[in-house]
């Protein structure tokens, strides 16, 4: 029920966050950027989540609203199922990705490393956890014989998540006064 581009958004909040913790760890130089990064990274993704509620909940009011005849159900229990599960989604995503995120817009919890951890951590439960599923099940693929027919894959949406997690990372580390009239100005 999530929109495709806030789930690219959150999965290159994940990436481009953690590589660049793994980063501040092995570089010192760059620990200096990281109250600059962690502030607009979780700026981004409050954004972000702000908009997956709003999709998520016109999602559940367009499935309360719908009619029986709309549906495909076969019975009105089947449709009252259906509509309890629309309604768990929004609540699910309301709670687990937005809840927590709401100290985000204080600053001084914004560049708090330990939280941005703890972000990571829950937000990959509810919008990855399909796709780690999936990674996890890669690793034993060519040993299922099931797997074995498998000789092309579409890549595009791994492509368009690489594309996705430098373009945040670019955005999130760039510093404006290093750019003045179009040079780059060293310090």
């Amino acid at each position: 029920m999530t929109f495709w581009i806030i789930k690219k958004i959150i999965t290159a909040y994940l990436i481009s966050t953690a590589a660049f913790l793994i980063i501040i760890i092995f570089n010192k130089a760059s620990r200096r950027r990281t109250n600059i990064f962690l502030n607009r990274s979780n700026l981004i993704l409050i954004f972000g989540l702000i908009l997956n509620i709003i999709w998520v909940g016109s999602e559940t009011i367009n499935c309360y609203i719908s009619e029986f005849k709309d549906t495909d159900m076969p019975s009105a229990d089947a449709l009252a199922g259906y509509r309890r599960r629309c309604f768990s989604i929004f609540i699910g995503t309301f709670l687990f990705a937005f809840l927590f995120h709401l100290l985000f817009f204080f600053k001084r919890y914004r560049t708090k490393i330990s939280l941005t951890l703890v972000s990571i951590f829950l937000l990959t439960i509810p919008y990855n956890y399909e796709r780690l599923i999936i990674y996890i099940t890669g690793f034993y693929r060519d040993y299922i014989p099931s797997g074995w027919s498998i000789l092309k894959r579409d890549i595009t949406g791994e492509v368009l998540t690489v594309v996705f997690a430098a373009l945040y990372f670019t955005i999130c580390w760039r510093n404006k006064t290093e750019f003045k009239d179009g040079n780059l100005v060293t310090k």
